[in-house]
């Protein structure tokens, strides 16, 4: 198995395990360039992407993705001078679930440590470094860099 095949498996158990009502129905998944180890979020330039749901993880292009954060962000088409308009997909379940999730991995420079979060909602998500199991085939935390 590959390392972007365990970060997806994890992202996906992580995702299942959650409590129904607190999960999002879908997730956006973003795998990055590689990051420095003092980051605390993914924010180099996206690799591949997926969705992922009740039916399964489809691959996307890498553009879908960064095209729906953007639209998201709403900076590119809200002017600043009203109030920015709240998203409608984020922190509009009960709970401040969203109903389109976020997660991401990435490998760490200079190291053996992958970096993976997800947000599930406002105070639901959680970033750590991870190292791929060669003998399991899987990733295990290692560190938690943040929780929400």
């Amino acid at each position: 198995m590959s390392i972007q095949q365990a970060c997806l498996d994890e992202i996906h158990r992580l995702w299942l395990e959650a409590e129904e009502n607190m999960r999002p129905y879908s997730v956006w998944i973003a795998e990055h360039s590689h990051i420095s180890k003092y980051c605390a979020h993914a924010d180099t330039p996206v690799c591949h992407a997926w969705l992922m749901d009740h039916d399964g993880i489809e691959e996307r292009s890498a553009s879908d993705y960064v095209r729906f954060r953007t639209v998201q962000s709403g900076v590119h088409w809200n002017s600043l001078t009203i109030p920015v308009l709240p998203s409608t997909i984020f922190n509009d379940r009960p709970f401040r679930i969203h109903s389109i999730g976020l997660a991401s991995f990435a490998p760490v420079s200079d190291s053996e440590l992958i970096y993976l979060d997800f947000i599930w909602g406002g105070t639901s998500g959680r970033g750590a470094h991870y190292k791929f199991g060669e003998e399991k085939q899987l990733i295990v935390c290692v560190k938690n860099v943040w929780i929400s």
